[in-house]
């Protein structure tokens, strides 16, 4: 079943591992001095409300989406892949790969995200071989093909979901963000990771921004 819009906000207000949510909260010793991140996120603030509030201008909105998409997937690759990956295995060697599972799809499920466990090991696997540069460059191609095949919202509405191509594949594209999501939040907390809070945090915009656009545009 389609959650209903007011459903889809909650479950993303209800993410509880957004950055230095608290006015004045303490840093993690993991957290460098980055501003090209935090400037990433802060763009994908900004890219994620114009999203929201203004519906003539969501493909715009899109295009800009892409090209920080592609600035992050590059500063991620040089900056931050190595170290994720090393806190993903330092963490399984001290739990065991089926217990990091387990917990990523319960606090998934507490944040009401129906991720599965087949999906999870889905998603380590990608980062391991892939590191999580390559996350935000296949996000980067659901957004450009969701810019360049989407229909207007009238045209949308008109027409079944599965009218249109690219909704399976934006479908695939959240889920597998939602695992990435779970993974690189939870280490972030359980192993920290130089930038790892950070990186959650734009993860968790992006995937607000896809659930957006799968509403309006599937």
């Amino acid at each position: 079943m389609t959650p209903s819009r007011r459903q889809f906000v909650a479950s993303i207000a209800a993410i509880p591992f957004l950055p230095d949510i608290a006015a004045g909260q303490p840093r993690s010793p993991a957290r460098i001095a980055d501003p090209v991140l935090d400037q990433i996120v802060t763009d994908l603030q900004n890219l994620s409300n114009e999203f929201e509030t203004q519906p003539r201008t969501r493909k715009i909105t899109l295009r800009a989406l892409e090209s920080t998409l592609s600035v992050a997937a590059a500063h991620i690759a040089v900056n931050y892949d190595a170290a994720v990956q090393v806190s993903l295995s330092r963490r399984q060697g001290r739990v065991g790969r089926e217990a990091v599972i387990d917990d990523v799809v319960t606090r998934s499920h507490e944040s009401r995200h129906d991720v599965s466990h087949e999906a999870v090991d889905a998603e380590m696997k990608r980062l391991e071989q892939r590191g999580l540069s390559g996350c935000f460059r296949d996000m980067q191609e659901t957004v450009k093909r969701i810019r360049l095949q989407a229909p207007d919202q009238i045209q949308a509405a008109a027409f079944p979901a599965s009218q249109w191509d690219y909704c399976s594949d934006l479908n695939w594209q959240i889920e597998m963000t939602e695992c990435a999501m779970g993974i690189v939040c939870g280490i972030a907390i359980l192993e920290p990771t130089p930038g790892g809070e950070a990186i959650c945090g734009a993860l968790t915009l992006v995937l607000g921004i896809l659930m957006t656009a799968r509403w309006w545009f599937c």
